[in-house]
C-alpha cells in the first residue's frame, strides 16, 4: 500500500489492515492472520467463516488495545474529580468497511 493511501486513509478515518489466510493443516478449514496486531487470528471451515472471524478478531484487539490505554491514562494521571456533577461512560460501536 502507498504511504499516500495510508495518509489518505488516516485522514479520513479509515483504517486498513493486512490480513493473510493459510489452509489448517489438521482440519482442513482456514486459519486467517492479521500481520498489524500480533496474535490476533481467527479459524472457520470456510473462506467465508474465517474472514468473518477476522474481522470479529480484529475488533476485539482493537476494543482491548483501545480499553488497555485508556486505563493507562486514567491510573497514571491524577483528575481532580471534586464538584462532579456527572459521569457518563461513552461506548463507541467500531464500524468496519469492507475493501468492494
Amino acid at each position: 500500500m502507498s504511504v499516500e493511501r495510508r495518509m489518505n486513509d488516516i485522514v479520513s478515518g479509515r483504517v486498513c489492515f493486512n490480513v493473510i489466510y493459510r489452509k489448517a493443516e489438521l482440519d482442513g478449514g482456514y486459519i486467517a492472520e492479521c500481520l498489524e496486531l500480533p496474535g490476533c487470528m481467527a479459524q472457520g471451515d470456510t473462506e467465508g467463516e474465517v474472514k468473518t472471524n477476522i474481522v470479529d478478531a480484529i475488533e476485539s484487539c482493537i476494543a482491548v488495545l483501545i480499553q488497555d490505554r485508556l486505563r493507562a491514562n486514567v491510573i497514571d494521571r491524577d483528575t481532580d474529580v471534586s464538584g462532579v456533577e456527572r459521569r457518563e461512560t461513552l461506548i463507541f460501536e467500531p464500524q468496519v468497511v469492507t475493501a468492494a
